[in-house]
C-alpha cells in the first residue's frame, strides 16, 4: 500500500473515531436524552374554523404532529393546530371537502431527525360530516364519539390508531409502526394492515373484518361480523366471545386462543408454529371436521362428517384443543 493512501486512510479512521467518541461524549453529557442534543423547534399554537354547511368530507396529512378528532359542540369545523412559523399548513375547501396538509418544503429545509416535539392538532367536527381521510406520518391518531354516513380511512406511519365510539360506512387503517386500538365500533367493511404493532378490537360490530398483522398480536372481545379474517405472521391471535357467520384464523409464528366462539356456517385455524385451543358453541356433531396435525396431540378426530358446519384445522407443531359448549 503506498505511503499517501496509508496516510489518508488513518486519517480517516482518526476522524471517524474522534467523532464517536464525541458523540458518545454528548450523549453521556445529555445524560440518554436525543431531545438534549437535538433541541426540538418551537410550535406555535393557531387556529382556524370553517362553516360545516359548506364542508361533507375531511382530508387531513398532520406531518410530524398526532391528529385528534372529536365531536365539534356546533355545526361548524373547529381547528387547533401547531406549527414552526405562519404558514406551515394549508387549508383549502373545495367541492365541499376540506384539505389540511403541510406546506412542501425544500429538501435542506427537512434535514434533521429530532425536527419537531410533536404536538396534537385537535378537530372539531360536525355530525354533518361524511367521511374523513387522514394520514399521520409521524404521530398517532385517535377519534372518538363520531359516527360516520361515509367511509373513515386512516394511515399511520410511525404512531398508533385509536378508535371509540365511532360509527362509519366502511373502515380502513394502514399502520407501519403503531399499534390499532378499536373499541365501540360499528361499521360496514373493516381492514386493518399494522406492520408492527398490536391489532386490539373491543365491542366491535361489522358485516366484515379483515386484519394483516406482520409482526404484532391480535386480540379481540365481543365481536360480531358476518366474516372474519385474520392472518399474522408473527404474533399469537386471542379471541373472546365472537360471533361469526365464517371465519379463517391464520397466524405463522404465533398460538391461537379462543372462548366462546359461535360459528354459523365455517370456521379454519391455521398455525404453523404454535397451539390452537379454544371453547366453541355446538357440539362435534354440528361440524364436519377435517383436523390435520403433523406434529402434536390433538382432541379432534382427523376426519368427521357431522352437520353442515365445517370445522377445518391445520397445525404444523403444536397441539390442537377444541372444547365444545352445549
Amino acid at each position: 500500500m503506498k505511503t499517501s493512501v496509508k496516510v489518508w486512510l488513518s486519517l480517516g479512521i482518526g476522524l471517524l473515531v474522534l467523532g464517536l467518541v464525541t458523540a458518545g461524549i454528548g450523549f453521556a453529557l445529555a445524560k440518554g436524552d436525543f431531545n438534549r442534543l437535538f433541541p426540538a423547534a418551537a410550535q406555535f399554537e393557531a387556529a382556524k374554523d370553517f362553516s360545516g354547511d359548506d364542508i361533507t368530507g375531511l382530508v387531513v396529512d398532520a406531518d410530524y404532529n398526532g391528529i385528534s378528532l372529536v365531536p365539534s359542540e356546533d355545526e361548524d369545523i373547529h381547528i387547533t393546530y401547531y406549527e414552526e412559523e405562519k404558514g406551515d399548513y394549508t387549508f383549502a375547501v373545495a367541492d365541499q371537502i376540506l384539505t389540511i396538509e403541510p406546506v412542501k418544503k425544500p429538501w435542506w429545509q427537512q434535514i434533521g431527525v429530532f425536527t419537531y416535539q410533536p404536538k396534537t392538532m385537535v378537530i372539531e367536527v360536525p355530525k354533518t360530516l361524511e367521511f374523513i381521510t387522514a394520514e399521520a406520518s409521524a404521530a398517532s391518531f385517535a377519534m372518538e364519539d363520531i359516527a360516520l354516513k361515509g367511509d373513515l380511512a386512516v394511515e399511520s406511519d410511525a404512531g398508533a390508531v385509536k378508535l371509540k365510539g365511532v360509527a362509519s360506512k366502511n373502515l380502513s387503517v394502514d399502520s407501519s409502526a403503531g399499534g390499532v386500538v378499536l373499541d365501540q365500533v360499528t361499521t360496514g367493511q373493516i381492514k386493518i394492515s399494522a406492520d408492527a404493532g398490536r391489532v386490539s378490537f373491543t365491542d366491535v360490530t361489522a358485516k366484515d373484518a379483515s386484519v394483516k398483522v406482520s409482526a404484532g398480536k391480535v386480540t379481540g372481545k365481543n365481536i360480531t361480523v358476518a366474516g372474519l379474517t385474520v392472518d399474522s405472521d408473527a404474533g399469537a391471535v386471542v379471541l373472546d366471545t365472537v360471533t361469526v357467520s365464517t371465519a379463517q384464523i391464520k397466524t405463522s409464528a404465533g398460538r391461537i386462543e379462543f372462548a366462546k366462539l359461535t360459528v354459523a356456517k365455517a370456521l379454519t385455524l391455521n398455525s404453523d408454529y404454535g397451539a390452537i385451543r379454544g371453547s366453541l358453541y355446538g357440539d362435534l356433531t354440528d361440524f364436519t371436521v377435517t383436523a390435520r396435525v403433523e406434529a402434536g396431540k390433538s382432541n379432534l378426530p382427523p376426519s368427521y362428517q357431522g352437520g353442515t358446519k365445517t370445522l377445518d384445522v391445520f397445525a404444523d407443531a403444536g397441539a390442537v384443543e377444541i372444547d365444545f359448549l352445549k
